[in-house]
């Protein structure tokens, strides 16, 4: 088992990794004399930690807003038997804003 990294390596990895310069990580392992299977590890786990929650979409931006939503509750808290086509209809009534077209 490889031994582990001392505290001062790992803090200094951790330092340039989170700079955000493109850097080259198996330069970065051959300068700390460590693996590059080590740093891609690290370089993950410091990105899960800074930024869970701005990951990137996939498919298409989300057509409806907020005060789309918003309206849609309100609409539903009034009448709480419309359809879905119903609610469309207002939605684009209100908003000029087609959520069944495909």
């Amino acid at each position: 088992m490889a031994p582990n990294l001392p505290a001062w390596k790992a803090a200094r990895i951790d330092q340039i990794l989170t700079n955000g310069v493109d850097i080259d990580l198996r330069a970065l392992a051959k300068e700390f004399q460590t693996t590059y299977k080590t740093i891609c590890q690290r370089n993950r786990k410091l990105k899960s930690q800074i930024s869970p929650l701005n990951r990137r979409r996939h498919g298409p931006p989300p057509v409806i807003t907020d005060d789309m939503a918003e309206y849609m509750v309100s609409l539903l808290e009034r009448e709480p038997d419309l359809y879905q086509d119903e609610l469309a209809l207002y939605l684009y009534e209100a908003y000029d804003v087609d959520v069944l077209a495909n």
